[in-house]
């Protein structure tokens, strides 16, 4: 994720004033264009994507058929998603 300022940009002419004629001329003409940052406004996050690859599917998915690292088999009875506390019928909450 990168967060960058919000911009702005500005096209127009700049009039350039010489004191001595500068081939042939005392004012110039010349265009002008410029990008910057909008002032006072929230910057912008930008999200970057891409397919993972397949050692981050098996590190972190447990695809193919491998479990992540760290995961244990279940234990036989065991419900799953359930902690030990409600898996044997006693509440967890408190008064």
């Amino acid at each position: 994720m990168t967060r960058e300022p919000r911009t702005q940009s500005v096209k127009g002419t700049y009039e350039l004033h010489f004191p001595d004629r500068f081939y042939g001329h005392y004012i110039w003409y010349v265009p002008f264009e410029a990008t910057g940052p909008t002032p006072d406004a929230p910057s912008t996050k930008t999200q970057h994507t891409r397919a993972m690859t397949d050692r981050e599917k098996a590190r972190h998915c447990g695809w193919p058929g491998r479990e992540p690292a760290g995961a244990r088999p279940p234990q036989p009875g065991a419900r799953q998603g359930v902690g030990p506390a409600r898996a044997a019928g006693r509440s967890t909450a408190t008064a």
